[in-house]
């Protein structure tokens, strides 16, 4: 190359592609990965705040009595527990989930509230109709029923 500012093939410096690419195109792909991992860390905080530390310090002191009671339903709780976990911080990710898998996650809770809850609090759930081929977003009914309890 040339200090005048032209290459030996005479075009002018600065305007060959980087790796491949043009400037413009190396460009978006920076901003580009930068936005996705800026909507991952967002998204990942705000799987985290779904995490109702609130019900987590309940349900393990709830886990601990009966621990302590030596309850038979303590491995079924530690179970339900463990799934509704899993469900929130992996299977909740997608855009969709099926209504089957909602309301598993739905019974669970429901199942791990009973152990805290007195004898007088009656929780009835029912469920009609088909659920098998319906899809929902994650988590769109926990909310309603966090606030009946």
């Amino acid at each position: 190359m040339q200090a005048t500012g032209k290459a030996r093939d005479g075009k002018k410096k600065g305007h060959r592609p980087i790796c491949g690419r043009s400037p413009i195109i190396s460009v978006k792909h920076r901003v580009t990965r930068y936005l996705i991992s800026v909507r991952i860390k967002a998204e990942f905080s705000a799987l985290k705040s779904q995490i109702n530390p609130h019900f987590l310090f309940n349900t393990l002191k709830g886990i601990y009595g009966q621990t302590i009671t030596r309850s038979d339903q303590t491995a079924d709780s530690v179970a339900k527990s463990s799934s509704m976990m899993r469900y929130v911080l992996t299977e909740s990710d997608t855009e969709k989930v099926s209504l089957e898998s909602e309301i598993a996650y739905i019974k669970s809770y429901l199942h791990l509230q009973q152990i805290r809850l007195t004898e007088k609090t009656k929780v009835d759930f029912k469920v009609s109709g088909d659920t098998s081929s319906v899809q929902i977003h994650p988590l769109l009914f926990i909310s309603f029923i966090e606030n009946a309890l």
